[in-house]
């Protein structure tokens, strides 16, 4: 049986086997057999990505995820150095901040 360390390593080494996944975005927590994923991506199919990389991982029982969608930390710090924040920033004081609800009735508009 694997221990719980040795889980970690190995679904952070399966994160690297996905081309479009950056394993800087998404954090890997293991306790007893259950990994726990956290972080932000900047798409659902990054999500998924991560969830199904992770259950592929043999030892892995259950997993847990908790990651957000949105604009990822990297993407601010490309942009405007090495600042995560809009006071550093002034690009990203004038992005608007979008939310879940404004995200789905702009999807239901195209229903």
């Amino acid at each position: 049986m694997k221990s719980d360390y040795q889980i970690q390593e190995d679904v952070m080494e399966e994160f690297k086997r996905e081309p479009f996944l950056k394993a800087s975005e998404i954090g890997v927590a293991v306790k007893n057999g259950v990994v726990t994923l956290s972080g932000q991506v900047d798409s659902y199919s990054k999500k998924a990505a991560a969830e199904n990389a992770a259950k592929k991982v043999a030892g892995v029982k259950a997993v847990a995820e908790d990651i957000e969608i949105g604009i990822s930390p990297s993407y601010h710090k490309n942009r405007c150095g090495n600042s995560a924040s809009s006071a550093g920033c002034p690009e990203m004081a004038k992005e608007p901040k979008y939310n879940l609800l404004y995200l789905y009735l702009f999807l239901a508009s195209f229903a």
